[in-house]
């Protein structure tokens, strides 16, 4: 699809950058991404995200959009939980992409975006929640926080990189 859409000159930039990706398992970045989303019609816009000196660090920039985009159109579950209908964020950090599917914030003020990312398998703890072994609350705090590991990028995971580029 990405190919097509290149092939209709929609950000063909990429093309140009990869040499193409048909028949490869070549990985794709944000321009790839920008040009499949314009192929399907789907409103998107770029977010980059830089050191800057004099100013908020990358990896704070991340966060700080990350939650003012979740918390849009976020309606309260309980006291500890909201939800929202809105859709992922695709996320390109230097040589790696993720896509941010949620955002927590802790008690001490630190938080960690939750996101899905294709080099990590399935934990043994969410596969046993998800097959219906075991509950979240029949878990300890150690195995609860087992359950989430994979899916946690903090700030000391973030710090190491010096720009982001976001597609939502």
């Amino acid at each position: 699809m990405i190919e097509d859409a290149w092939d209709k000159g929609i950000n063909d930039i990429g093309r140009f950058q990869t040499g193409g990706i048909r028949g490869t398992r070549k990985y794709i970045g944000t321009p790839e991404a920008l040009a499949l989303y314009a192929s399907l019609s789907i409103d998107t816009d770029v977010a980059v995200l830089a050191d800057c000196p004099g100013w908020l660090q990358a990896h704070e920039q991340l966060l700080a959009y990350v939650s003012n985009y979740f918390n849009q159109s976020a309606t309260a579950v309980d006291q500890r939980i909201q939800k929202t209908l809105l859709a992922p964020l695709y996320l390109q950090q230097p040589g790696h992409s993720l896509t941010i599917v949620g955002f927590e914030r802790h008690r001490d003020g630190s938080s960690n975006l939750v996101v899905l990312d294709p080099s990590y398998e399935t934990s043994s703890a969410m596969s046993a929640l998800l097959a219906g072994k075991k509950s979240s609350r029949s878990l300890g705090s150690g195995r609860r926080n087992e359950v989430m590991r994979a899916y946690r990028r903090g700030e000391r995971h973030l710090d190491r990189h010096r720009e982001f580029e976001i597609l939502r």
